[in-house]
């Protein structure tokens, strides 16, 4: 076994020994000891909502259960869900795995896909394994970790987002179809992901100072890059089409939450582009500066909770910034201090105008409301600057020894005397500056010479300590008082003639998916008319009404909508009354003499609902007299209906539900949200997604055996 190999296999065991270690620690999580934090959850929750959505054949565009149903593009884009790694999840629960074992199997996996990532750059921008190895330690320890229990849309986001700048180093390396490919997919795990944007932001602020920085090459650098693509003129073309297909679902669902239609009202700003324009005083909201101050890098880590998922590293990270103080700057530490500064400077929000500049002129800025994902999202630059500044620092030590031990120990004293300012410090922190100190002592004196196995595995073991000890009371500040019962085994879409009233629990059942009210205290993201009722008429009235799904009425009434009379619709639907309330003169129409609607509380000779998914419903009726349906399942003009085969018109009836007139006799009713082409294109999306992954690695290993042949 040659060094190298020695090496490589020390190197890889240190990670295998720190996965271990991190994945263990987080154990009450998996068991629901701990549950998970809301958006967390809510991540879960969707997650599975997709899952067993295609389990049954249907791309889930509509979610009838939650809010009396609304488009669920929205809260899918959360997912990145034509990602193929989340097959690691999705084919052991269609196995039978249970599904909270599969769900974190990929949410832990995935996540330190994107730290081995960062383990490549590290790799080809550091000296060696150790380097790299020492950075992948100190960001799989840092606060990124946490996102996994706590928001893991930060994941989804962060991990495509350190590939692509991987893909991209090999690419400027070396121009070549594999990297490239690389950089494609990683853009369009970025495109499908919940807010590209903050992506978009980070990527611009490097390209920007990278192109000043590299002024005297940028012709050089072009030129290789314009080679690349005459060679190549239909990877380009396809790439771009790609790119393009990628964009589609975001764009749709762009589209799908029309102010007009949609409602987010926890973040609906005045606008007559989308409901999730969000206004400046909710942007400020997700400002760095009460989460994170100074002090709060050091102090009270005690008594952390959810803060620490804004900002946290080792202790050591910061001796080691100090090392490289009065080193010459390099393009590459520009770089690595430039973008987390300008990302700072916009997640301080009010404290700065950069965020207010932004906000008025860059229209993307108005669709961001957790504004400090931009932060998080540079975490990998600032552990990159502090590596980059130690190895300025530690390149040339062997010729001055004793005046790197001299400045080592001040930069330590610096770092100890901001502890010694802080009033709740915990002994790891200390403990762990003093082991670093001595360690970095022992290799300045020359001692480890030629002993890096045991230099750099004892540096990381001291570089664990607080962040080991963080996380301990982490885990106890929030455990007990959050312990669950998570979902197991896959439910599929079932029919309900009944929903619970405003107040009662949901219906949860081991095999179907759960039924809820409908009624939502705060954060509510549904249709705009649902909305719009819930602000109007008292919840415990109203779900006298809406805890039925459909009724038959003989007569419908024209109410104008920018008129609408609250009480009378009030004791309409709170008695249950004739007649039915609709909008368009048309719907009125041929309406008979009022009586008592037809209520469906069950099966019935008269009316049974024979299929059902996600995304439709099929009933059949027979009336001898004409009807009016109603279901009670939220309007939106993406709604279409079949009568006996022929297309009929989906009326918005009740103020916020859905009605169609049947003829006298036998009908089979079929309605659907969407095509079923769109879902079917949904779906080949994803092989093709799928088909570009395979592809990647099918050239990386032919780029290495030709390496390997020449």
């Amino acid at each position: 076994m040659t060094g190298q190999d020695r090496e490589r296999g020390w190197v890889y065991a240190i990670m295998a020994a720190a996965v271990v270690l991190w994945v263990v620690m987080f154990r009450p999580f998996y068991s629901g000891d701990i549950r998970l934090f809301p958006d967390g959850y809510s991540y879960f929750h969707w997650t599975k909502f997709y899952f067993d959505s295609i389990s049954t054949g249907s791309y889930p565009l509509w979610d009838p259960f939650v809010n009396w149903g609304f488009p669920v593009g929205f809260k899918i884009r959360f997912l990145g869900e034509f990602n193929p790694l989340l097959l690691i999840a999705f084919l052991p629960y269609k196995l039978g795995v249970p599904y909270p074992t599969a769900y974190f199997l990929y949410a832990v996996a995935y996540f330190l896909v994107g730290m081995f990532g960062f383990y490549l750059i590290c790799r080809r921008l550091l000296p060696g394994r150790w380097w790299a190895c020492f950075g992948f330690i100190l960001l799989l320890f840092s606060n990124l970790g946490i996102a996994v229990f706590f928001n893991y849309c930060e994941v989804v986001l962060l991990v495509p987002g350190i590939w692509f700048f991987y893909f991209w180093l090999r690419f400027h390396e070396r121009p070549a179809r594999a990297p490239f490919l690389g950089m494609i997919f990683s853009l369009m795990l970025i495109l499908v992901s919940y807010m590209p944007f903050y992506f978009m932001t980070v990527f611009g602020t490097f390209a920007a100072a990278a192109l000043v920085l590299y002024v005297p090459r940028l012709r050089e650098i072009f030129a290789g890059y314009g080679q690349f693509i005459a060679r190549h003129p239909v990877l380009i073309v396809t790439s771009a089409a790609l790119l393009i297909a990628a964009a589609a679902p975001g764009y749709i669902t762009y589209r799908e939450t029309s102010s007009t239609e949609f409602s987010y009202a926890h973040r609906q700003a005045d606008s007559e582009d989308s409901a999730v324009t969000t206004g400046i005083s909710m942007v400020n909201a997700g400002s760095i500066l009460g989460p994170l101050t100074p002090r709060k890098l050091f102090d009270g880590l005690r008594y952390t909770d959810n803060y620490l998922s804004y900002y946290f590293l080792s202790i050591i990270i910061y001796p080691m910034l100090l090392t490289g103080l009065f080193q010459p700057l390099s393009r590459r530490l520009v770089i690595c201090f430039f973008v987390p500064a300008v990302m700072m400077l916009i997640t301080l929000t009010d404290a700065t105008p950069v965020l207010e500049f932004l906000y008025e002129r860059v229209f993307y800025f108005r669709l961001i409301r957790n504004i400090f994902y931009l932060f998080y999202l540079t975490v990998p630059f600032v552990v990159l600057f502090g590596l980059l500044q130690w190895q300025a620092w530690w390149t040339d030590i062997a010729r001055r020894r004793r005046t790197a031990a001299i400045w080592f120990t001040g930069c330590c004293l610096v770092t100890g005397g901001i502890l010694l300012g802080c009033e709740e410090v915990l002994p790891s922190q200390y403990t762990a500056l003093v082991l670093f100190w001595a360690a970095v002592m022992l290799k300045v004196s020359g001692r480890l010479d030629g002993r890096d196995e045991i230099f750099w595995t004892g540096l990381i073991v001291i570089a664990l300590i607080q962040p080991v000890s963080v996380y301990r009371h982490y885990l106890s500040n929030v455990k007990g008082d959050r312990a669950t019962v998570y979902p197991r085994g896959i439910q599929t879409p079932a029919f309900f003639y009944e929903r619970p009233r405003a107040g009662q629990d949901p219906d949860f059942s081991d095999d179907v998916m759960p039924e809820t009210s409908g009624f939502l205290a705060e954060k509510f993201a549904g249709t705009a008319p649902a909305a719009l009722l819930q602000q109007q008429l008292p919840a415990d009235n109203l779900s006298a009404y809406t805890q039925y799904k459909i009724m038959l009425y003989t007569n419908a009434a024209v109410m104008d909508p920018q008129r609408i009379a609250w009480p009378a619709v009030g004791a309409r639907l709170f008695e249950i009354l004739p007649p039915a309330i609709v909008f368009d003169q048309g719907a009125a129409a041929g309406s008979l003499p009022g009586q008592r609607p037809y209520v469906a509380r069950g099966e019935n000779p008269r009316l049974t609902v024979t299929g059902f998914g996600v995304n439709y419903i099929t009933l059949h009726t027979d009336f001898p007299d004409r009807r009016f349906l109603v279901y009670n399942d939220s309007y939106h003009s993406g709604w279409r209906a079949e009568v006996n085969g022929r297309a009929a018109p989906v009326y918005q009836a009740n103020i916020a539900f859905k009605g169609l007139w049947l003829e006298p006799g036998k009908n089979t009713v079929h309605m659907r949200y969407g095509s079923r082409w769109l879902e079917i294109c949904y779906f080949l999306l994803t092989m093709i997604f799928a088909a570009v992954m395979a592809l990647i690695a099918v050239w990386f290993r032919r780029d290495g055996r030709r390496s390997a042949c020449g």
